[in-house]
């Protein structure tokens, strides 16, 4: 949005005070400056005027200007010579080997974008290029950098990263690690090495570019949403900026999650995902231009299935007959994994894989043919439907209710169904402003409660929004207390295990609410500060999606769903631990990765409220069902059973919140030096599946909770019957009885409607 705030600022006191030594206009900022290497107080920048909405893009005018300043910045003056009149965004450099020479990447019409080059210190250019590759999408790219030892050597950084050798004249693409390039440094002592930044990540190279180091070492990804299947284990989907959709393995039997362990699914960058969790063999997913495909798991086929076979790029959206979202949605319905929702403007949906389409909607969007139209002025056309506006953005059906669908656009607009979309009511809450309803979250524990975020970013507006309703939309909430006011929200969900348990992403991280949305905490832990586009809850993990920092699990929440005014109030609390899976056999496994897994064993979590003194004794204790002690660890046994092999200790004192591990290993070997000091876990049997107890003390204050070692799901057996049409074999069937579940291999399986309401993995 306009603002005052654009322009240059300089310190002269190492950053603690900042004056604005240049200002254009509210709507044009500095986009690029370059330093004279010889003398600091030399300078020249770029600034531009750029407006973007979701429609379209403002690109070019009056105050994108070329500026000098002799003086530090005390004064600037605009430089004109030989430069169009009408320009977009630009990049400067001067030249570190002769500061005579300035080079211009220039955004302006046919015949007048491209190189330009100045000989006399920036006073004076000359158009040495119109290559389109130097100024295609310019709002993108534009940035230009003169090599530090040769005057007539300069890159510029596009689509691809292109090298000139003669003065900027002609152009050489040179072999990179990723496409879409974005910054570029040059040692000034040795120009053969340089550093990239693309939308792949960060590669060096060390001999001028004829190779790069490789982007695959960093968990830099910019993911959109997410969504994760009911296998063991689960695994993880998600669409990745400038690449591919992705599956990903949540956790594996190596020592870490690589990318070996990851497939892509064949789907390009901007992927939505819709999948039967329980058997994701058919996944399907969406692209921009109004891409729909379905990836097949077992042959890894990709077939196209969109609605309507048009070519939307390059076309007004306004002349389509479906528009579509650069990210837009796809359902699979919890109720019925044959059943397939799109959106365009309107909700379809395909009963047979994408082969026939019905529409079952009207236009579900605000439908301003105003904002429908090119995508770019005064200078580019950015219409490669990233700004198609007046789409559906966001499908989601009730998994307690078949035929309770809500749908978001991306203009502002909540629309329900509860009769499968014979009729429709607009539930959006009143005052509302125009935004993208990113997320719909229908409550798994109530078919008329919902959660929707919008987000007005795009607008201008970064204040978060959170609604509410438990009556189908008829009224709503806004619930955003304890979230800052400017951090807008992107995600929110209800845990399935408890009601009224919320997650929001936002912005600038996680927040969870324990009461339904009326006050918000910060969850951030050790996950970086960096936007949480999306969050699903899965087998009692919570499973997010950033832009800029991949994919993030936070393993066992049972401690969230335990916590109560009891546990506060208590000097000593022992929560109520998951249950854990004995794994199959691992074997020899020389895999791993940088992607962590999650912590294996049994995760006890307890709370210390008191403070413990040093001599109390602490204790943690296995207990199997006839009440025998199989595995111990006390804080007051400081005798080592083997010198060359320490039993490692996970019982603390802290007082605050703390996690205890057992690594489902019943006795110990003997103690041989020899072997155990290169060997050093000593544990010896793995415990049998079956029920067990575990027993905390502190002092005199003593607290149990029952578990129970569950088999490895994959191991069971699903009976024939499971696989008929409309019911599914839940990966090994699930059985209730008792207060608690567990796998096993008896005759029983869920429908799915059944099988919705059901807890367990």
């Amino acid at each position: 949005g306009a603002n005052r705030e654009r322009g240059v600022y300089r310190s002269g006191d190492g950053g603690r005070s900042w004056d604005k030594v240049l200002f254009v206009n509210d709507s044009s900022g500095i986009v690029d400056m370059s330093v004279d290497a010889t003398n600091p107080d030399i300078m020249m920048a770029t600034s531009w005027e750029f407006r973007r909405w979701p429609w379209v893009v403002k690109s070019g005018g009056p105050g994108s200007r070329v500026w000098k300043t002799t003086d530090a910045g005390a004064t600037w003056r605009e430089i004109t010579a030989g430069l169009p009149e009408l320009k977009g965004k630009m990049g400067v450099a001067i030249s570190p080997a002769d500061p005579r020479v300035v080079y211009l990447a220039i955004e302006a019409k046919d015949g007048q974008g491209g190189v330009y080059r100045s000989d006399d210190a920036g006073e004076r250019f000359r158009q040495v290029s119109d290559d389109p590759r130097t100024w295609a999408r310019a709002w993108y790219y534009m940035h230009i950098v003169a090599d530090p030892v040769d005057a007539d050597e300069v890159w510029v950084l596009n689509s691809g990263a292109m090298k000139s050798i003669d003065g900027g004249r002609t152009y050489m693409r040179i072999p990179d690690s990723h496409v879409d390039h974005h910054a570029l440094w040059i040692n000034p002592d040795d120009s053969d090495i340089m550093i990239n930044g693309n939308d792949g990540g960060a590669s060096v190279t060390l001999n001028g570019g004829r190779t790069w180091s490789s982007v695959m070492n960093q968990p830099t990804a910019q993911m959109y949403r997410v969504m994760t299947d009911n296998l063991y284990p689960y695994s993880v989907y998600s669409g990745q900026q400038d690449a591919s959709g992705i599956v990903i393995s949540s956790q594996t039997l190596g020592d870490g999650i690589g990318d070996h362990d990851w497939q892509t699914i064949r789907s390009g960058e901007s992927a939505t995902v819709g999948l039967d969790p329980e058997n994701p063999k058919h996944v399907y997913t969406t692209f921009f231009a109004s891409f729909l495909g379905e990836w097949d798991r077992d042959t890894q086929n990709y077939r196209m299935i969109r609605p309507y076979p048009e070519r939307v790029t390059g076309e007004q959206p306004r002349n389509l007959k479906y528009r579509a979202n650069w990210n837009g949605p796809v359902l699979v319905s919890p109720h019925d994994p044959d059943v397939i929702y799109y959106g365009s403007q309107y909700l379809m949906r395909s009963r047979d894989r994408g082969t026939s389409w019905e529409i079952i909607s009207p236009d579900l969007t605000r439908n301003d043919k105003e904002h429908q139209g090119p995508g770019g002025y005064p200078i580019s056309n950015e219409q490669i439907t990233a700004e198609s506006y007046n789409n559906v953005f966001n499908i989601e059906e009730s998994p307690l209710l078949e035929g309770v669908i809500w749908v978001g656009s991306d203009d502002g607009l909540v629309h329900l169904t509860r009769d499968g979309g014979r009729t429709w009511a607009n539930v959006t809450p009143e005052g509302l402003p125009e935004s993208i309803i990113n997320v719909v979250e229908p409550s798994p524990h109530d078919p008329a409660k919902a959660y929707f975020v919008a987000a007005a970013y795009k607008l201008n507006d970064f204040t978060p929004y959170i609604y509410r309703t438990g009556d189908y939309g008829e009224t709503w909430e806004k619930k955003v207390v304890g979230i800052p006011g400017n951090t807008f929200a992107r995600s929110v969900r209800e845990d399935p295990d408890r009601e009224g348990l919320l997650y929001a992403g936002t912005e600038t991280g996680m927040f969870v609410s324990f009461d339904d949305g009326r006050a918000w905490q910060e969850l951030q832990l050790n996950l970086p500060e960096v936007p949480v586009t999306d969050l699903r809850v899965r087998q009692k993990d919570l499973v997010v999606s950033t832009q800029g920092r991949s994919l993030w699990i936070l393993d066992d929440l049972t401690p969230l769903h335990q916590i109560s005014g009891a546990v506060a109030e208590a000097d000593h609390y022992l929560y109520d631990p998951r249950d854990p899976y004995r794994s199959i056999a691992r074997g020899y496994y020389a895999e791993g990765g940088p992607g962590e897994n999650p912590p294996q064993g049994l995760q006890v979590h307890y709370v210390l409220n008191a403070s413990v003194s040093d001599d109390a004794p602490v204790s943690m204790e296995i207990l199997n069902a006839s009440g025998s002690v199989v595995y111990a660890e006390r804080t007051d046994d400081d005798s080592p059973e083997c010198e060359a092999s320490p039993r490692p200790r996970a019982l603390t004192r802290r007082q605050g919140a703390n996690r205890w591990t057992w690594n489902l290993r019943v006795g110990r070997f003997a103690c041989l030096p020899e072997i155990t000091a290169t060997s050093p876990d000593l544990s010896a049997y793995w415990a049998a599946p079956g029920r067990y107890r575990v027993r905390f003390s502190v002092g005199d204050f003593s607290q149990a909770r029952d578990f129970e070692i569950l088999v490895d799901p994959r191991l069971t057996v699903c009976p024939r019957r499971c696989t008929r049409r409309r019911w599914r074999c839940r990966r090994g069937c699930w059985s209730s009885a008792g207060s608690r579940g567990s796998w096993t291999s008896s005759s029983s399986c869920l429908s799915p409607k059944r099988s919705a309401s059901v807890a367990g993995p």
